[in-house]
């Protein structure tokens, strides 16, 4: 019986320390970088710091953000937009959004919930000149993070609790992240196509058909990236789509599945209406 008792407290212990094993498996499955201790900078020289996370998943191989309240921050060359993230309860449940926003000093104070508002917001100051092509685009996707965030943080109450999970659940969940994401970046798309639409039918007048077709031209090669828009052949046009087509599309390791739709908007634009 003696003996039965230790074998039994050391079967209590090999499982113990299998456990421990795989805990520490798990968290290490997880890679993180804390944007309050270090920046994030893309290829493209675009910098993300502040209050969020940035991490990957074993299980998807794919980058997300976990977003906190305080401030996030992006920059692009020239460029600097500030997100000041605050929480509010709806049905109990905490919900962030977007308070204010400072575009190149430009400070923007906004209501609980209405991230239609943001969206216009950077859309104007895009259309105005006094933010870069390139950081809106890429701030408008903050916002369509920030929205599918909200519904993702429902399901794990925290960044602890994901890395405590299996790899099937961090899955499960990611998978779900990436739905949400897909929906509020159509959202947005949705949006954008609208915004369009308005600009286009503004007025019937033919002069101001045809500058508004110039701004068209304009708004969709700065979409695909071109520094300067004068002069710009289609085979330079073709060219670049099909690199961006390549780096955005969703099945790579850069994909961007919103970014990817609106350089097939702007591709498809040009292709109808570039002069042959």
């Amino acid at each position: 019986m003696f003996w039965a008792g230790i074998s039994f407290f050391e079967s209590i212990r090999e499982e113990e320390k299998i456990d421990s094993q795989n805990q520490k498996h798990l968290e290490n499955a997880i890679e993180e970088m804390n944007l309050r201790r270090q920046t994030f900078k893309t290829n493209e020289g675009l910098i993300y710091s502040g209050d969020a996370i940035f991490f990957s998943s074993m299980a998807t191989n794919r980058v997300y953000a976990w977003y906190e309240t305080g401030q996030f921050k992006l920059s692009h060359q020239n460029d600097l937009i500030l997100f000041t993230l605050a929480q509010h309860f709806v049905n109990g449940s905490p919900r962030l959004y977007i308070a204010k926003m400072n575009i190149n000093s430009r400070v923007f104070e906004f209501p609980i919930g209405k991230f239609s508002d943001y969206f216009l917001t950077l859309e104007k100051e895009r259309e105005m000149r006094r933010v870069g092509e390139y950081i809106s685009l890429n701030a408008m996707n903050v916002v369509a993070e920030v929205m599918a965030f909200n519904k993702f943080s429902r399901e794990v109450t925290s960044f602890k609790r994901l890395k405590a999970v299996t790899l099937e659940q961090q899955a499960h969940y990611l998978n779900d992240y990436d739905n949400y994401l897909d929906s509020a970046r159509n959202r947005i798309f949705d949006l954008v196509q609208d915004t369009f639409q308005n600009e286009n039918s503004y007025s019937e007048d033919s002069s101001s058909t045809f500058n508004q077709r110039e701004e068209s031209f304009t708004i969709y090669l700065k979409v695909l990236e071109f520094e300067s828009v004068h002069n710009v052949t289609f085979e330079q046009v073709r060219k670049q789509y099909k690199q961006l087509a390549r780096r955005y599309h969703p099945d790579s390791v850069t994909g961007d599945e919103y970014r990817f739709k609106l350089i097939r908007e702007a591709y498809e634009f040009l292709e109808s209406n570039y002069p042959k």
